[in-house]
């Protein structure tokens, strides 16, 4: 008796949830506007969310070179199913990130601590963030939050809330839809501003790597000012490579090691370094013990010189 009570409960929502009640053409005519206007906002949500899965899959990029294009791409697959809700998490706590007291007052911009997975090969981050001050990130992250509580209240409950069969309700929905669309709209075109501004960083970084200061930079450790990381040069590695074929009782000759240079790495030049010697190459980079035999000719020519690993102590 209770199991046929519970089926016929049941049956009552089922159908007052699934059938429409008849309204007058008047009614009707003001319910097909609320429709049209319930699919734009639902559109424009669609557009934002493309638009902010297109920024959280690329404001940021850490990896081998040859490898970027596979990470991105997995990134975007990760991101496929989102919600819009986890979206806006990700970008709060990272796109969105807090300005440092001391860059608001002007100090020195501090950059993220990154170690690259592989230190045999070039491996490249990017990223972009917008640094706000607690009070914009605050502001900013809630209008975010609060486009989330309504596309939820769009999406699960606006037939709850809004009587679209009677003219006071769909005035009143007709009302709220207009007031939700240009909310939308307005976080639609933040959006854009990011991905516009993602857009144009990344083509400047594009231009900047076809330059010669990028490939001094990325392969020769020369930074913009002039001065050589010499952590970052493929020059340190050279030599090593060098030190290895040419070696004699653990010892190799620098005036070989600079012909074979010239040979197999013409681009290693001295005047790409800055530097008048190659020995000068030897005391600056920090890598190496040097030692110069007796003899005639320049110092370059009498110096041996090891990886300072090797050295006995």
């Amino acid at each position: 008796m209770k199991a046929e009570e519970k089926d016929s409960a049941l049956g009552a929502d089922v159908c007052a949830a699934t059938s429409a009640p008849a309204v007058p053409d008047a009614v009707g005519a003001l319910q097909r506007d609320v429709q049209r206007k319930l699919g734009r906002c639902m559109l424009r949500l669609q557009q934002y969310e493309k638009m902010i899965k297109a920024l959280a899959a690329n404001f940021e990029l850490a990896g081998p070179a040859n490898e970027l294009q596979d990470i991105r791409k997995k990134r975007e697959a990760a991101l496929a199913n989102q919600t819009l809700g986890g979206l806006v998490t990700v970008l709060s706590g990272s796109y969105l990130s807090l300005q440092p007291a001391s860059e608001a007052q002007g100090g020195e911009t501090s950059e993220p601590v990154w170690e690259p997975p592989d230190t045999k090969q070039i491996c490249i981050r990017m990223d972009a963030r917008i640094p706000l001050s607690p009070e914009e990130h605050q502001r900013v992250v809630s209008a975010l939050r609060d486009l989330v509580v309504l596309r939820n209240r769009l999406v699960h409950h606006f037939i709850e809330d809004f009587d679209i069969w009677s003219t006071q309700g769909c005035l009143a929905a007709d009302a709220f839809l207009e007031e939700s669309y240009t909310q939308i709209d307005m976080r639609c075109m933040e959006a854009r501003r990011w991905l516009v501004a993602l857009d144009e960083g990344r083509k400047a970084m594009a231009a900047f790597m076809s330059t010669e200061t990028w490939s001094d930079l990325i392969i020769h450790g020369i930074q913009p000012d002039g001065t050589v990381e010499w952590r970052q040069s493929s020059m340190v590695e050279h030599l090593r490579e060098a030190e290895t074929a040419l070696a004699v009782d653990g010892w190799a000759p620098l005036e070989g090691a600079m012909e074979r240079m010239k040979t197999r790495h013409p681009e290693y030049t001295l005047e790409r370094y800055k530097r008048s010697s190659w020995r000068q190459v030897l005391n600056d980079c920090g890598h190496f013990d040097q030692r110069c035999v007796d003899g005639a000719g320049s110092k370059d020519s009498r110096t041996w010189f090891r990886s300072r690993k090797c050295a006995t102590t």
